[in-house]
C-alpha cells in the first residue's frame, strides 16, 4: 500500500470495529430503567452508526465457527503429521463458545419463487440452504474412513466432526473453552454438567459437587457428554494474560522432564497449575 491506501483502509477498520462496538447498544437493564423519551434520544445520538458502510461478503460477525474449523483441521492435522514425522499427535481448540453452524442442506434445482416461498438462504454458488425438518435422520458420513454417525442433531454435529477427526487422522483431540463472564455460566453448565440425562448417552451430574469442584480449582474438566479426550472450561472474566519463557528441554525428553519445565514456570500461579498438569498428562 502506498501512504494514501494505508491511511483509508485503517480508517475502514476503525469504522468497522465502531460499527460493531457493544457500547452502541443499549442492554436490557436499560430498557427497564429508562423512559422512552430517553431511550430515543440515546438512539437518535447513534443513528450515525447505523449509517457506516457494512464489511464485505463473507467477513461479517457471526457465531462461533467451531465446526468449520474442525472440517477444516482434518487435512491439516494430516499433513502436518506427515511432514514432521509425528508418532504421537495431539489438536488443541480454543474457543469462546459452541458451534451451530454446517448443519444446513443443500437445495439445487429449485426456482426463486419456492426459496422465497420457504424461506430457503440464498448461497453465493446460487444454490440454497435450509435446516433439515427435526424428524430426519440426518446422517453424517466420512468419506475417507466410510465411518457413518446416525441421527445427528446440533448438539452430536459437534461431537461427531471430533470424532470424525480422531479417526481419521490418529490425533488426541483436547479443547479449552473460555467463558467471557467472571464464572461459567449456567447454559455451558447445562451443555457439560446436565442436571439430567435428557438424550441417551448422556450423564446426569449433582451440579452442587460440580460448582464446589469449580470453586476449589478455578477450572471444570469435562470428560462426558462431549467429543473431546478432554475439555476444559474456565471463566475468562478476571483471566489475565502474562508472557513467560519455558527452558529448553534436552533432546528425547522423557515426561518426567517435560512436566516439571512446565510446572517450573508457574509457580507463582496455582489456578493454572492445576489446568496445565491436567493438560501435560495428556499430551505426554
Amino acid at each position: 500500500m502506498n501512504a494514501q491506501e494505508y491511511e483509508k483502509g485503517m480508517i475502514n477498520l476503525f469504522m468497522l470495529a465502531e460499527k460493531n462496538n457493544p457500547k452502541y447498544s443499549l442492554s436490557r437493564k436499560a430498557y427497564r430503567t429508562m423512559d422512552w423519551d430517553e431511550i430515543e434520544q440515546i438512539r437518535s445520538q447513534w443513528s450515525w452508526i447505523g449509517n457506516l458502510p457494512r464489511e464485505p461478503w463473507g467477513y461479517h460477525m457471526c457465531s462461533t465457527p467451531l465446526n468449520d474449523a474442525i472440517m477444516a483441521s482434518m487435512p491439516m492435522v494430516t499433513a502436518f503429521r506427515k511432514k514432521y514425522g509425528i508418532d504421537k499427535m495431539n489438536t488443541v481448540f480454543l474457543t469462546d463458545g459452541s458451534s451451530d453452524g454446517g448443519f444446513d442442506k443443500i437445495i439445487s434445482n429449485v426456482t426463486e419463487e419456492e426459496a422465497e416461498k420457504r424461506y430457503y438462504k440464498r448461497m453465493v454458488n446460487g444454490m440454497y440452504a435450509s435446516q433439515p425438518h427435526w424428524e430426519n435422520n440426518i446422517v453424517l458420513r466420512d468419506t475417507v474412513t466410510k465411518k457413518e454417525y446416525q441421527d445427528v442433531g446440533r448438539k452430536q454435529l459437534t461431537e461427531s466432526l471430533l470424532d470424525a477427526l480422531r479417526q481419521r487422522t490418529g490425533t488426541k483431540v483436547l479443547g479449552f473453552y473460555i467463558s467471557s463472564g467472571k464464572k461459567i455460566d449456567g447454559y455451558t453448565l447445562d451443555h457439560y454438567f446436565p442436571r439430567y440425562a435428557w438424550e441417551k448417552g448422556d450423564k446426569a451430574y449433582d451440579r452442587k459437587k460440580v460448582m464446589a469442584e469449580y470453586r476449589k480449582n478455578k477450572c471444570l474438566i469435562v470428560k462426558d457428554n462431549v467429543g473431546y479426550d478432554e475439555f476444559y472450561l474456565l471463566a475468562g472474566g478476571e483471566m489475565q494474560i502474562s508472557d513467560g519463557q519455558m527452558a529448553t528441554p534436552s533432546e528425547n525428553a522423557k515426561k518426567s522432564e517435560l512436566k516439571r519445565l512446565f510446572a517450573s514456570t508457574l509457580k507463582s500461579n496455582r489456578d493454572s497449575r492445576i489446568v496445565l498438569n491436567k493438560f501435560i498428562e495428556q499430551v505426554a
